[in-house]
């Protein structure tokens, strides 16, 4: 096949929402990254960081706007992300939102394999949670050994009744088990706010 043919079965990989077909697309070597990314991936690393994306957004279809070959193995392509963020992510619960959301990938092409060596997307993170619905929070770097930082929220029940009992809880979880316990402390918040005893919560995720 040639670069064109196999930038096609790339995208087609993409399309048909199938992480293990996404790393086919890559040599054996063969690495991915994006912004969000911790570093480029290969293998099951990157078929699962595919599969996170794909269970945030169920229909996700990206759609090219243009690919330009710059030689014979390297090439680069501009395309939308669309889809609708109707499961966990990262980020947190499902927001219902829809995206719409431009980058860019470019590519090594290993000829001798026939797939590609290396692909770095690149996308604006801020949009990508603007059109979520969330909003972008810079924090200090962490101190090595001193301070971890994260983020905060607080929930109000908007009732005035003086305080009866303070109750403190801490979590350690592994990172894999980040959406479960999302979705469990979503549940516990939500049917909190119909008990006319309970006056609000404050949660922070360190780390």
């Amino acid at each position: 096949m040639s670069l064109d043919q196999t930038l096609e079965g790339y995208f087609d990989a993409w399309n048909a929402r199938d992480p293990e077909a996404v790393v086919a697309a890559l040599s054996t070597e063969g690495t991915y990254e994006y912004p969000t990314m911790g570093g480029p991936e290969s293998g099951d690393a990157l078929a699962g960081s595919v599969g996170t994306l794909m269970w945030g957004f169920p229909d996700v279809h990206f759609e090219l706007m243009s690919i330009d070959a710059l030689d014979v193995t390297r090439a680069a392509a501009q395309r939308l992300m669309k889809g609708t963020n109707t499961g966990a992510m990262p980020t947190g619960p499902a927001t219902g939102q829809a995206v719409v959301l431009p980058g860019a990938d470019f590519f090594d092409y290993d000829l001798e394999a026939d797939r590609m060596a290396k692909v770095v997307g690149q996308f604006d993170t801020a949009t990508l949670l603007s059109q979520l619905g969330l909003q972008a929070h810079i924090t200090s770097a962490d101190m090595d050994r001193v301070t971890k930082f994260g983020f905060g929220l607080r929930v109000n029940a908007s009732r005035t009744t003086i305080p009866g009992a303070l109750s403190v809880t801490l979590i350690d979880i592994d990172p894999d088990q980040q959406f479960t316990l999302s979705d469990a402390t979503t549940k516990i918040v939500m049917e909190q706010l119909g008990n006319e005893a309970y006056l609000g919560s404050y949660l922070a995720s360190i780390g």
